[in-house]
């Protein structure tokens, strides 16, 4: 199993496949290999780009910042035992979603605080901020303006204030897709009974919401 590549100024970045270390930048015209670096474990993510960087992580269970012109290593971090979200990064800072309590899994006191939303420094790797989240996160964290949206396996819908990390939304709306933002709105899949969905919009001014479409049929 191999992830979508990534294509960034003609160039084109990959990893070998699933089960391989090695994650490779070719030309994106004539194949040609133009470096490759061998990462400590296998199972890349797709991969994300931010200012001369390329982002990813392993499955098992590191977040990795490649220099994109050269493959030269940055930095990298264990997260975890088990990571599947690709990362987010917007003004110097990553996004990355992860399990942050691996001892207490299946426990009754690590309901609901066994995954955090964090927020790295994109030149050091220090911690800025993290969140206690419910669950696993559905598709990579999204980035709009000053907040970042994630809707979680579990069915909630996460806000957070993208500089210091404060909750603006926290709500079980059943979410099944990741959100998707304009400048008033998110819009959002949403389970609503067994083998249904519909589509909800939330209002960003009073965090209002309603029910636009069930089952592809327009609701007025």
């Amino acid at each position: 199993m191999m992830y979508t590549p990534m294509v960034i100024d003609g160039k084109l970045f990959t990893s070998h496949g699933f089960y391989t270390n090695d994650f490779s930048c070719f030309d994106a015209e004539t194949g040609e290999m133009l470096w490759t670096t061998e990462l400590g474990e296998g199972g890349a993510s797709p991969a994300a780009y931010y200012d001369g960087y390329v982002l990813l992580i392993t499955e098992s269970c590191s977040f990795y910042l490649i220099d994109a012109e050269n493959g030269q290593l940055a930095w990298s971090k264990w997260l975890a035992p088990y990571v599947i979200c690709t990362p987010s990064a917007s003004d110097g800072k990553i996004y990355v979603v992860y399990e942050n309590d691996a001892t207490s899994f299946g426990t009754e006191s690590s309901v609901g605080k066994q995954f955090v939303m964090a927020c790295f420094d994109i030149k050091t790797g220090d911690i800025e901020w993290q969140r206690w989240i419910d669950g696993e996160g559905l598709g990579t964290p999204v980035i709009a303006g000053d907040k970042v949206y994630l809707s979680t396996h579990a069915g909630r819908l996460y806000v957070f204030d993208k500089l210091e990390g404060e909750v603006l939304f926290d709500k079980d709306i059943e979410a099944c897709s990741a959100p998707t933002v304009t400048n008033e709105f998110v819009f959002v899949s949403q389970r609503v009974e067994e083998n249904a969905q519909a589509l909800c919009v939330i209002n960003q001014k009073d965090w209002s919401f309603k029910m636009l479409s069930k089952n592809g049929k327009y609701l007025p």
